[in-house]
């Protein structure tokens, strides 16, 4: 009887040891005893809705994926994510304050990877959605998006350019046919003048045909016949 009741002192005493030190821990970082059950996430990925108090964890965990995307709204609370083990505020592989979306890799089908939500501000009911659905576009549907805005692109310096030169077309003959007629304009007309010369040759007069006179300049320096 004295041996059961030394080993149960002794059991007794070491529990007692135990929960001191946790509640040590707990003062230096309330989460350590923070354990708590782990809630399992669909492996499609799920909407979840829960509450939490403050400075404590709600954990979920997600498997058989290849990546996931996480995303909250809550600025209350803070979520640390860990492959493999549940998470604490020292001990962990992501941390996201939000809002925000954060997308996590997973090297392999196997890996389990934990959610931990933490009331970091004040107890609070949250939502988190998780997803396993690509949300980035694919290939060919980025490549309409592109060639689209190339095709506006252009549309929009042809619009400018054609009626620019168009105008400048119209301007450039206008010009010429305005000069042509400023040119003809300065011509002076064309008068022939004929003069009579009488010349006496052995006592006989002989009528000379009259002069060619050039009267009027040309642009070239040089005049016209008239």
């Amino acid at each position: 009887m004295k041996v059961k009741s030394s080993s149960m002192l002794i059991v007794s005493s070491s529990a007692l040891l135990l929960t001191i030190i946790v509640c040590l821990l707990s003062i230096i970082d309330p989460s350590n005893c923070q354990t708590g059950s782990v809630t399992p996430i669909s492996s499609n990925g799920e909407s979840i809705t829960s509450n939490v108090s403050y400075k404590s964890f709600k954990y979920f965990s997600i498997t058989n994926i290849k990546y996931f995307y996480i995303s909250f709204t809550n600025s209350n609370i803070v979520i640390y994510l860990k492959k493999g083990s549940t998470p604490t505020t020292s001990d962990y592989d992501y941390y996201l304050s939000g809002p925000q979306t954060r997308y996590v890799s997973v090297s392999s089908l196997s890996d389990e990877w934990y959610i931990g939500v933490y009331g970091q501000y004040a107890s609070t009911i949250f939502t988190i959605d998780v997803s396993t659905t690509d949300l980035s576009l694919p290939g060919w549907i980025v490549g309409i998006i592109v060639g689209s805005v190339i095709l506006f692109i252009i549309i929009v310096i042809a619009s400018i350019a054609i009626p620019i030169l168009i105008c400048c077309g119209v301007c450039s003959g206008l010009i010429c046919c305005a000069t042509a007629v400023a040119v003809e304009s300065d011509r002076t007309p064309i008068v022939q003048r004929h003069y009579s010369h009488t010349h006496i040759v052995n006592n006989q007069q002989h009528q000379m045909p009259p002069p060619v006179v050039y009267s009027t300049p040309t642009q070239e320096g040089g005049y016209y016949k008239v």
